[in-house]
């Protein structure tokens, strides 16, 4: 009985998913280039780089992130378990 439904919603995700799949691929051929990839150089980058270091703001806000994320998690478990307020 609930087999025709279980097919229904499966066919309908099926449906979905081809149709963003399409949309996906076809979104690089529609668009133009980027504006940005011939005004930036490597050399440009690397100097920007060494003056504002990027990659270590990332690896502080990955550090940043993982701390309240833990402090989050602590903190929905002790309330779970009724041991804070």
């Amino acid at each position: 009985m609930g087999d025709w439904i279980i097919g229904f919603v499966n066919g309908a995700i099926e449906t979905i998913a081809d149709t963003a799949n399409n949309v996906f691929e076809a979104m690089p051929r529609l668009c133009p280039f980027s504006a940005f990839q011939n005004a930036l150089s490597n050399d440009l980058l690397a100097m920007i780089n060494w003056f504002i270091p990027i990659s270590e703001m990332i690896f502080i806000l990955e550090a940043w992130g993982l701390a309240i994320a833990g402090w989050y998690v602590f903190s929905i478990i002790l309330r779970w378990i009724k041991a804070v307020q």
